[in-house]
């Protein structure tokens, strides 16, 4: 009996520090950040519209000018990140178990596989297919980790599916108004997670 309660206690306790570090799993100021970044992306693109792919080389290689669009966002995300961290240092709850936050936190992982997915299907020549298959995998990540955080998180995770989904059966082609859209519910709903994970902690 003793042993069926030390188990019991065990298994609680390993519940409790799930759902309270569940919280943090998404850091509340990046998403924010990253919400805002996102809002930006079409005003930094058209800018980039309308200098870079000018460039004849780039204009002939197309593949070169997408995989230098990425990485041109990949280190301006970072950029921003670290210089962001450097005005106010994150902090974490202290009740946060650290070996928990280690193994599920997520935001390289998100912004890798968003990236990578990209520059995967706009090579081969699937660009129309690059925003709905993000938003796919980005509602599975978060509804997978979000069942460790807020129900908010996983109901804005099974909009991105259904959105991914939608989008592919319905969007046959690429457009300016299209991928403008998309990033833009993105951002909105980024930063509502941020604002909704700040209020809960």
């Amino acid at each position: 009996m003793k042993d069926y309660q030390s188990l019991t206690e065990q298994i609680n306790n390993i519940e409790n520090t799930l759902k309270v570090s569940g919280r943090y799993v998404f850091n509340s100021k990046k998403l924010i950040v990253a919400g805002v970044m996102f809002l930006l992306i079409p005003i930094i693109q058209y800018l980039i519209n309308i200098s870079f792919w000018k460039n004849s080389f780039i204009n002939n290689h197309i593949e070169i000018g997408i995989f230098i669009n990425i990485v041109f966002y990949i280190v301006f995300f970072k950029l921003v990140f670290r210089i962001t961290r450097s005005f106010k240092k994150y902090r974490y709850h202290p009740s946060i178990n650290s070996y928990v936050k280690k193994a599920i936190d997520l935001h390289d992982v998100i912004l890798k596989t968003m990236f990578t997915t990209i520059i995967v299907l706009s090579t081969c020549g699937y660009g129309n297919l690059a925003f709905p298959f993000v938003y796919i995998l980005l509602g599975l990540i978060y509804n997978l980790f979000g069942r460790f955080s807020l129900d908010i998180i996983r109901k804005i995770s099974i909009s991105y599916i259904l959105i991914g989904i939608i989008s592919i059966f319905f969007v046959k082609n690429y457009s300016n108004i299209y991928w403008q859209f998309m990033l833009i519910y993105l951002g909105i709903t980024y930063i509502f997670m941020g604002k909704i994970l700040e209020k809960n902690r």
